[in-house]
């Protein structure tokens, strides 16, 4: 089996993307990799035209609104990895990815700060987050299938 390698900044775990760096590190270290600017007149094609993502941007945002409601109503309106209350525009951590429609799948959503998200889940290493035992207690109730995802990242660190 092939060892994957991960990033090159110390205390980060995260996979290697590009220059031996993780997705947050390469984008935060250096500037776009364009190497000249466009002309005038010049343009890019576009991934996705306007229409389509004014549409994505709307379901998103009903997605959220559904999944905030819902999440009330269970009493699980607090961040997903600390377990505290939340503030007025939370991040939403998406479990099963954001490719595809699962963008749009409002269960797989959940919201959390972004110091918890971004700055420690995505970046920190398990025994550097300090919210780490909480969440495993938490998600074991609210989501097993993701419970059953971080034990084999346990198992792996």
């Amino acid at each position: 089996m092939k060892k994957r390698k991960i990033c090159s900044i110390d205390g980060c775990n995260n996979p290697a993307f590009s220059h031996g760096l993780c997705q947050y590190h390469r984008r935060s270290q250096y500037k776009p990799l364009r190497r000249t600017p466009l002309k005038k007149g010049d343009t890019c094609i576009t991934r996705r035209s306007k229409k389509r993502q004014h549409e994505e941007n709307v379901l998103y945002q009903e997605a959220k609104k559904e999944r905030k409601v819902e999440l009330i109503k269970l009493g699980r309106w607090i961040c997903l990895f600390c377990g505290k209350e939340l503030p007025q525009r939370p991040t939403w951590h998406h479990t099963k990815g954001r490719d595809g429609d699962l963008l749009f799948e409002s269960k797989f959503l959940y919201p959390a700060h972004f110091k918890c998200h971004v700055s420690q889940y995505h970046q920190l290493g398990i025994e550097k987050i300090p919210w780490w035992d909480g969440y495993i207690e938490r998600i074991e109730v609210w989501d097993p299938e993701l419970y059953k995802k971080e034990l084999i990242k346990i198992e792996k660190a």
